[in-house]
């Protein structure tokens, strides 16, 4: 055994074992090349695991995938993925909807719609005569084809009609209608044919021209009372013209005169035949459209 005395001279036990020391280059090992950390690695220092990023979560907290999306982590506290715009505008919309529908179901609601009636034709019967025809016995086919009754004018009389036969009619008669309070009278002639017809139209039309020009001609410098009160009276109409039509088939013309006492005038022709009837003017048109011939 070795006394030694101090720092000075002596040295401690177990300070170096066969001039080697125990101390590994790290501090950390107990000799030369055994165990690790007995000197200089060959290979690179290891780098550490890089950490996840710990401002960022995932959906459930967790440190999230560096290759997945990252969620910020706000105050320390698990963050959630914000829904996409498209999905914020969808429901925006579905919610404006629904508002906008219940609104117009309430105002449905308080103002019921009214109900709306199918139109309605309405056909006025065809008056009918109050008063029976007379008889005609006997008499051309011509006299028998002349109707008894027209709309509510019934055959009140019958003659034969000179005027007509010295125009050059082989027939012409003069046939009176009443409906019980009106009158109405029928002039019909049968001409040999439809060109002879044509011209007794023509001379109507000549005769019915004369009073429209004197009409037209410039009154006279004096006035009176009578005349003032004609001038102030609604205007007649001018006379109308046009064309008879059978099954689409022009067979004849016509002219209608109304004059300023509510009264006028009808004439038509039908291939060989001439007809005019006097009456009431407003009747006139009805009568004309309702005749057989």
């Amino acid at each position: 055994m070795t006394n030694s005395t101090g720092d000075g001279g002596g040295r401690r036990p177990f300070d170096q074992t066969n001039g080697v020391s125990i101390v590994g280059p790290s501090g950390t090992g107990t000799g030369p090349g055994t165990g690790p950390g007995t000197g200089p690695s060959t290979e690179p220092d290891a780098e550490p695991d890089a950490e996840p990023d710990a401002g960022y979560r995932d959906e459930h907290g967790a440190p999230g995938d560096p290759d997945l999306p990252k969620v910020a982590d706000r105050g320390g506290k698990p963050g959630r993925r914000r829904p996409p715009l498209w999905l914020l505008i969808v429901i925006g919309l579905v919610v404006v909807g629904a508002i906008v529908a219940v609104v117009l179901a309430l105002a449905n609601r308080s103002e019921p719609q009214a109900e709306v009636l199918n139109p309605e034709t309405v056909t006025l019967a065809v008056p009918t005569p109050t008063v029976e025809p007379v008889a005609r016995d006997g008499g051309s086919a011509f006299l028998q084809s002349l109707p008894a009754t027209v709309r509510a004018y019934a055959l009140a009389g019958f003659v034969e009609y000179e005027p007509l036969l010295i125009a050059g009619a082989l027939e012409g008669y003069q046939l009176a209608y009443t409906d019980g309070v009106q009158n109405l009278v029928l002039y019909a002639g049968q001409w040999r044919d439809a060109a002879s017809a044509e011209t007794a139209f023509d001379g109507v039309l000549a005769a019915q021209a004369q009073p429209a020009a004197d009409a037209a001609a410039a009154p006279a410098a004096e006035t009176t009372d009578a005349a003032t009160a004609t001038a102030t009276a609604e205007p007649v109409p001018e006379p109308e013209q046009g064309t008879v039509e059978v099954d689409g088939q022009q067979v004849g013309r016509y002219l209608f005169v109304q004059r300023a006492d509510g009264t006028g005038s009808i004439w038509w022709t039908n291939t060989t035949v001439l007809l005019q009837i006097d009456g009431l003017a407003k009747d006139l048109r009805d009568v004309y459209a309702a005749f057989p011939l």
